[in-house]
């Protein structure tokens, strides 16, 4: 089925891969390394009439951020970083609060697999103060974050 005409890959990354933000290492990791992959694919299957999009999603309502609200409660006491890990747990709760629906994520992946021109990356609901950290020079971000936690 890809390789006739119009053939499309559509993979789910995150807006993280943008900006990436403290404790949140092997999640960025591997939403960095799906858009590297994304990149290669795209350009190797180009030459078969293929196309290759990822979504980036910001905060969506599932479990992952409840998890991942567990694991910083559960690692702030006794750790180093006890301070900043408290400082992040407002965030995520806010993340949970205000994420979107994950009808609204499935409707993009939808669009783009239907798509003739859909773009290699399609950002849907993303937070608009890390968008807009993501397109500082890292020196600057890596400052405001400091600062912050």
């Amino acid at each position: 089925l890809l390789a006739s005409p119009g053939g499309r890959i559509v993979l789910v990354g995150s807006e993280v891969s943008r900006c990436p933000m403290p404790f949140t290492g092997p999640y960025t990791v591997s939403k960095c390394g799906l858009d590297a992959f994304a990149d290669v694919l795209r350009r190797e299957l180009m030459f078969a009439g293929v196309r290759v999009s990822v979504v980036q999603p910001g905060a969506i309502r599932t479990a992952l951020l409840a998890a991942a609200a567990r694991s910083m409660t559960a690692y702030r006491q006794g750790s180093s970083f006890a301070a900043q890990l408290q400082r992040a747990l407002p965030i995520l709760a806010r993340e949970r609060e205000k994420g979107m629906d994950p009808s609204r994520v499935a409707r993009v992946v939808t669009r783009a697999l239907l798509s003739r021109s859909a773009r290699p990356f399609i950002r849907v609901g993303n937070n608009a103060p890390r968008a807009a950290l993501g397109l500082l020079p890292r020196g600057v971000v890596d400052l405001a974050i400091r600062c912050f936690m």
